[in-house]
């Protein structure tokens, strides 16, 4: 790695190392010999403005094609790190795209903490609850398609969008939805379970369809033997974990409040939109009433609270 960065390596070496940086552990090791380059002494060269955004147009986009001929940067250990994640990019595009469908290029990084849920308002409104240690990757949905990478459980509830389909990656296999709610668990890489609430999905293995779901469906895929298994459950059990009890550790009171939207089904309205920066620190039980829940996130925060058949409105003190 240390060659790579220094622009010693020899073209068997790269090849080598890239084989190896394609590998499944890939991750762990990348992040140990990261932390070894960064605690090392290499020597520290300055570089013209327009090679550091070259570098970071490559991270960003590395399968644009380059109109011009581009002179070799000569590689630098402040952007060591730069280095590195280009070169992980190249190593995974040049050994996989021929075996891969398109995957989204992603921004935004969401994590459940152990034993916390986490409540999510994506871009196109759809509604997300990540259970514990759950991570949910996604960026704008600015294209002709909606996609997010999960690891972990999630319960998905999609704004409906005919032309633009709502993918989830959860490493090779892909479920695709236009607006329904489902769930999905993926806690173990090997067996993906997808559950359907409403609605209408289709699970993938590749390009290689596994199931067409429709409510209280359910298909779980085992990725190393390549296998599937359909059944008929009840969606509402397999998905009661998101109706247990709520708690919330320095939260954004905009989450406290989609939570509470979901759970109770209706919608959450700030008076005035500042409150919603506000934090929640705080614990309900599963049969926790609205109204208790509402009186103590108001109380804590200074805030009050009115409610009709309609809504929730959250306004400032008096």
């Amino acid at each position: 790695m240390e060659r790579q960065i220094s622009g010693d390596i020899s073209p068997s070496e790269k090849f080598e190392l890239l084989h190896l940086l394609n590998k499944p552990e890939a991750a762990a090791l990348f992040n140990r010999l990261l932390d070894e380059l960064n605690a090392s002494e290499l020597p520290l060269y300055e570089q013209p403005a327009a090679n550091v955004e070259q570098i970071f147009a490559f991270i960003t986009n590395p399968r644009q094609e380059e109109k011009t001929a581009v002179k070799k940067i000569r590689p630098l250990f402040y952007y060591a790190a730069a280095s590195v994640i280009v070169l992980v990019i190249s190593g995974i595009f040049f050994f996989q795209s021929k075996n891969i469908t398109s995957r989204p290029a992603l921004s935004t990084l969401i994590k459940a903490a152990p034993q916390t849920q986490r409540y999510l308002l994506l871009p196109d409104s759809s509604r997300v609850i990540l259970n514990e240690g759950a991570t949910l990757s996604y960026r704008a949905f600015t294209g002709k398609s909606r996609e997010v990478a999960l690891s972990g459980e999630a319960f998905f509830d999609i704004t409906h969008d005919a032309h633009r389909p709502f993918i989830v990656h959860t490493g090779r296999i892909k479920t695709t939805v236009l607006g329904t709610a489902f769930n999905i668990k993926a806690g173990d890489s090997s067996h993906i379970t997808v559950t359907v609430t409403r609605g209408k999905v289709k699970v993938e293995d590749g390009n290689h369809a596994l199931a067409l779901l429709t409510p209280n469906q359910q298909v779980t895929v085992d990725t190393v033997s390549g296998t599937s298994n359909n059944a008929t459950v009840d969606a509402a059990s397999v998905t009661s974990w998101n109706q247990q009890g709520l708690k919330f550790e320095d939260s954004p009171l905009e989450e406290v409040a989609l939570a509470i939207a979901m759970r109770f089904r209706r919608p959450v309205i700030f008076a005035d939109s500042t409150l919603k920066n506000k934090h929640v620190t705080a614990e309900f039980n599963q049969d926790e009433s609205m109204e208790n829940i509402l009186n103590v996130i108001t109380k804590v925060n200074r805030m009050r609270y009115t409610t009709d058949e309609e809504k929730i409105t959250i306004s400032p003190g008096e």
